[in-house]
């Protein structure tokens, strides 16, 4: 409340000359205000209060005039009267009153009351000079121009609903004016299992694939459809109907406008059956072979079941290496995520013939026996100009000096070779090391003896045996030192060579 001090003097009825100071000044209000008048009176004489409103009387005798009904240019003044009032001995001076009336915030206009998400629309109030605002958050508002920002929810959920706020203000309050704007979302067309790899796969025919949560509402606006007809949709689920590759679509439409989501889907059948050339293959110890399936599965892996061949995976080539003699299970699996499939065969690793020896020599115009201890393979040599050989028997005669690749072959096709020698042998026999510790070696150039005997230098035999073949080894380990001379018997000849004992 404004209080207004008017100052008056009152003049003494006896005293009519006396002066009297009056100070006043115009005042500011609002329409309807209570406002308070207060006149201040110097004397003691007696005296009355008269208030005057625009030149009528108002108010009561009193010091204080109070009023809520002033209007703009009003005026206020007081006098000073006896009792009747018919004698005014002083007068205040005139207020002007200043009166304001409350702000009115007028009707805000605009052609929508909702807007898309992205969008804009301009609002315009009756009132100038106003402040625009909005409440929450879904919009912004800058001179009357709306923007909508959010929409108020994921998906489909919403609108936002937000009120335009225009406010008015002066210095006796404030108004404001409403207007509530709905903001729509965007359609927003999406797979939710699918927002990071943009593709599927899904088995033929008892498959499925699930392309929502189900936690939220998923599809509320959207139509879900496949391009080439290899997959159908049901509710929030994909099936597979052929093999192949299709696209799927989720439409999403509303009334901010279209948006279009894709995702690849492969459709998968159980895995395809694989076969391989044959149901048994066989290599040799050492060999490697390679096993290709007559098609290229995806998902494929080998497992063997044991170690007779070992088993090395180059994509969808399986190669094994023969470790030793036996059979093993090699077992081809091609899955993926809609089953496997398996198919097996046998690897069976033959044996490998071992040479006699790589140092193997024969002498020339004489004969020796090749052996091997897996029988029954065949004798073969391209040098046929340096030696004979029986392909049966492994006899080898030399003819002529120089050295030849000899080759056994056993049935199974398993086959190792051998260097031999035709020399111009000056001996038919040899033995090695000499002098000789723990064994001694009998070597035969030729096919003459049969057997040897170890004598000493008193005449006595300490060792005797059989000739196996081209080499013979003898232990000597329990022999005293000293010289000895070997004996090789034959049918029809015979020779010594001296050795020592270490």
């Amino acid at each position: 409340m404004k209080t207004v001090f008017l100052l008056l003097a009152l003049i003494p009825f006896i005293v009519r000359s006396q002066t009297i100071d009056v100070c006043a000044s115009d005042t500011l209000t609002c329409f309807g205000r209570i406002d308070t008048f207060t006149a201040t009176i110097s004397g003691t004489a007696a005296h009355n209060v008269q208030w005057l409103l625009n030149g009528t009387v108002v108010g009561t005798d009193s010091t204080k005039f109070i009023t809520g009904a002033l209007h703009n240019h009003d005026t206020i003044l007081c006098h000073l009267t006896n009792a009747a009032h018919n004698i005014v001995f002083a007068t205040s001076g005139k207020i002007v009153v200043k009166v304001d009336t409350f702000p009115d915030a007028g009707i805000i206009s605009g052609t929508t009351n909702s807007i898309c998400v992205g969008d804009s629309t301009q609002l315009t109030d009756t009132v100038t000079g106003g402040i625009w605002k909005n409440k929450k958050y879904y919009i912004s508002v800058a001179n009357g121009l709306v923007k909508g920002i959010h929409s108020g929810g994921f998906e489909c959920s919403g609108p936002g609903e937000d009120t335009v706020i225009y406010v008015v203000s002066n210095a006796c309050g404030r108004d404001t004016a409403r207007k509530a704007i709905k903001v729509n979302p965007l359609p927003y067309a999406y797979f939710e299992l699918d927002n990071h790899y943009q593709s599927a796969a899904v088995c033929i025919g008892f498959d499925e694939l699930k392309v929502s949560s189900g936690n939220t509402d998923f599809l509320c606006e959207g139509t879900i459809y496949s391009r080439f007809g290899l997959v159908y949709a049901y509710n929030d689920y994909v099936y597979g109907k052929t093999v192949g590759v299709d696209s799927v679509y989720n439409i999403s439409t509303n009334s901010c406008g279209t948006s279009i989501h894709g995702m690849q889907v492969f459709v998968w059948d159980i895995p395809p059956s694989v076969s391989v050339s044959k149901s048994i293959y066989e290599l040799c110890e050492g060999a490697i072979d390679s096993i290709i399936p007559s098609n290229y599965p995806y998902g494929q892996d080998w497992a063997i079941s044991n170690n007779s061949a070992i088993l090395t995976q180059n994509h969808s080539v399986a190669q094994i290496t023969g470790n030793h003699q036996g059979v093993d299970t090699l077992t081809l699996y091609v899955s993926n995520s809609c089953g496997y499939r398996d198919t097996s065969l046998i690897i069976k690793v033959n044996p490998k013939p071992n040479p006699v020896h790589l140092s193997d020599s024969v002498c020339k115009g004489y004969s020796i026996r090749l052996d091997e201890h897996l029988g029954g393979g065949i004798w073969n040599t391209f040098q046929t100009d340096l030696m004979t050989l029986n392909t049966t028997t492994g006899l080898i005669s030399g003819i002529k000096e120089g050295g030849g690749q000899v080759i056994y072959t056993l049935p199974t096709g398993c086959a190792d070779t051998m260097q031999v020698a035709v020399t111009n042998c000056t001996r038919e026999a040899d033995c090695y090391p000499n002098p000789a510790t723990d064994e001694l070696t009998i070597h035969l150039f030729v096919n003459l003896y049969h057997s040897f005997a170890l004598i000493n230098t008193l005449g006595q035999v300490t060792l005797s045996g059989s000739l196996a073949g081209v080499f013979t080894k003898v232990n000597v380990k329990g022999l005293p030192r000293g010289i000895y001379y070997l004996k090789l018997i034959g049918d029809n000849k015979s020779d010594v060579l001296k050795i020592v004992k270490d």
